[in-house]
């Protein structure tokens, strides 16, 4: 077609030029092509920046918690701050490590109620070509926030047994396009650090202090670092509670996945629900759980328990009544675990019935599924 137009003007200049109606043709259809091709040129330009700057941001922080033990004049990484080995608040441990080795412009501190100010208060996400907005709360900001002199704004949690710091970040903050995956990145970890003696820490004194005692090295059962997934180094690994979430490198061998529960990424909650008359008034049933037959029916491995999160409460939505009937993720357990008794859901509703069978039970969240860390939780109810 532009090649049409093309031979069409040229042999058109041989003759007596452009008309005005041609002049206007050509323009109209390079604003067409301009308008269809731009958006997209726009597009991967701006992508190609915004994973530019996460690489070099991860890179920077990487350098800076490998070089914590040194910088912090520490016998192994666990010393530091960014280890939960050590105690202290946010602020006085990853947060004093944002505000002294980044370039900070707003520090946020802990975030409240899975929201910073550091971050938009919600994202899209572009997913079955339809586009699906996302509060911030629903993104796993944890630890410590901040927004650094470079626009970019993250969250960093501590070091954690085999896991290593974890990192939410959105290389230009708060300001748009705040899409899932294109300026948010979702949680990654950084480089894992080993706690192993440094035998060039110095002393108080500034003498070097070359005579510290020897500890069991993980590079003597995990030759391969944090990737290696060789079955003796996993065992090794989950004697020291190193393996904690399904992210672990060594979930991915079976051997040790399918006998340790932090590698576990389905579980299903069987909940025995009932519905209970107080007197004679049955419009202002109470929703209970019977502790016989409320249990974990996946995975099977034993001693398997539910983590202690909030999160993992149920309750019951009653349309048109007052109050939501809870049932606290502490009681849940409890039922669980002692496999008898009777446990009630607390904030009985009044004016609608809460009965089994029209009023469903679900998790706080408001569905039958919840992930958290990973982990799928999926509530049966019968």
């Amino acid at each position: 077609m532009i090649e049409y137009i093309f031979s069409k003007c040229v042999g058109r200049l041989t003759k007596t030029g452009f008309t005005l109606t041609e002049v206007l043709l050509a323009v109209a259809i390079v604003g067409i092509i301009a308008a269809l091709v731009l958006p997209a040129v726009i597009t991967g330009y701006q992508e190609r920046v915004f994973e530019k700057v996460s690489e070099r941001q991860v890179e920077a922080l990487n350098n800076a918690i490998s070089a914590l033990v040194i910088n912090e004049n520490k016998v192994k990484f666990s010393d530091t701050i960014m280890s939960t080995d050590v105690g202290g608040s946010v602020d006085d441990t990853v947060g004093k490590f944002i505000k002294k080795y980044l370039r900070v412009a707003k520090y946020c501190g802990a975030p409240t109620g899975g929201k910073s100010a550091c971050f938009a208060d919600q994202y899209y996400l572009y997913a079955d070509r339809d586009k699906k907005t996302v509060d911030v709360a629903q993104l796993q900001l944890s630890g410590a926030c901040a927004q650094l002199k470079n626009g970019v704004s993250l969250c960093l949690t501590r070091q954690e047994g085999g896991n290593p710091v974890r990192l939410v970040m959105d290389v230009n903050g708060p300001k748009g396009p705040n899409i899932i995956g294109r300026d948010f990145i979702e949680s990654q970890f950084l480089l894992f650090q080993e706690s192993t003696d440094v035998s060039n820490v110095t002393a108080d004194d500034g003498i070097y202090a070359l005579d510290n005692i020897p500890i069991e090295s993980i590079e003597d059962k995990c030759s391969g670092g944090i990737n290696d997934k060789s079955t003796d180094c996993c065992m090794w690994r989950r004697s020291k509670n190193q393996i904690t979430l399904p992210s672990h490198a060594c979930c991915q061998n079976s051997s040790i996945k399918n006998s340790t529960a932090a590698c576990v990424t389905n579980v299903t909650v069987k909940a025995n629900f009932y519905a209970g008359d107080q007197g004679s008034n049955t419009s202002n049933s109470r929703g209970y759980l019977m502790g016989s037959g409320t249990e974990i029916t996946t995975p099977t491995m034993a001693g398997y328990k539910l983590p202690s999160d909030s999160r993992l409460s149920l309750k019951i939505v009653c349309s048109g009544a007052s109050g939501t009937p809870t049932l606290s993720s502490g009681t849940l357990l409890n039922a669980i675990s002692n496999n008898s008794g009777v446990y009630y859901f607390s904030g009985r509703a009044t004016g609608s019935s809460c009965g089994y069978g029209s009023k469903p039970v679900y998790w706080s969240n408001g569905s039958k599924n919840i992930t958290i860390n990973g982990v799928q939780y999926t509530l049966y109810q019968y």
